[in-house]
């Protein structure tokens, strides 16, 4: 590729990496919600047994944000790496790719343990109203869905950390091709 669109494709990818964000949301999408009178949580009644979720953020916010499970952000800094690849030879462009494969699979594993977990700290929940029993396990179930967004806020912070590391990768590149 010609200097000058070199350039230009690592000055377009700058920018669009720099545009990416993280946010702690715990992958609130997955909390289940509860009822203002009761604090019971609050059922769907399709699918039988399946509890109510926050849902997603917005779109616009979704497209930006690397730490959700349901992004395409996370294709952007991937291809951003991969820009990277075809030219810089080294391993820590391979790093760099590697560690994006693992925290991409990573976040959507866990955005299906959160899912269980929710499911069932909201069963609990209503067996406990029911029966008055089972204290210990409701408060066992709630520091399981705490564990999981613990974890899934050091994914944010790894991924940020990535996102700041291939900028600088992108930064060097282009004073390279400056200096060509």
């Amino acid at each position: 590729m010609e200097a000058p669109d070199r350039l230009q494709q690592l000055r377009f990818l700058r920018a669009s990496i720099a545009d990416l964000s993280v946010a702690m949301c715990r992958m609130a999408h997955e909390r289940v919600l509860r009822s203002v009178e009761s604090g019971l949580p609050m059922t769907n009644r399709v699918p039988e047994g399946s509890y109510r979720r926050i849902g997603l953020c917005a779109p616009t916010l979704r497209a930006l944000r690397l730490g959700c499970s349901h992004t395409m952000a996370r294709l952007r800094l991937q291809d951003a790496i991969g820009a990277l690849a075809s030219d810089v030879h080294d391993s820590s462009v391979g790093a760099l790719a590697d560690e994006l494969t693992a925290l991409d699979n990573a976040i959507h594993l866990l955005d299906h343990r959160k899912g269980q977990a929710e499911k069932a700290l909201a069963d609990a929940l209503r067996e406990f109203h029911d029966t008055n029993a089972g204290a210990d396990r409701l408060s066992a179930l709630d520091s399981d869905v705490g564990h999981l967004e613990q974890l899934h806020d050091e994914y944010v912070e790894r991924i940020a950390r990535l996102r700041d590391n291939v900028l600088i990768a992108i930064d060097a590149e282009i004073a390279h091709n400056l200096g060509n």
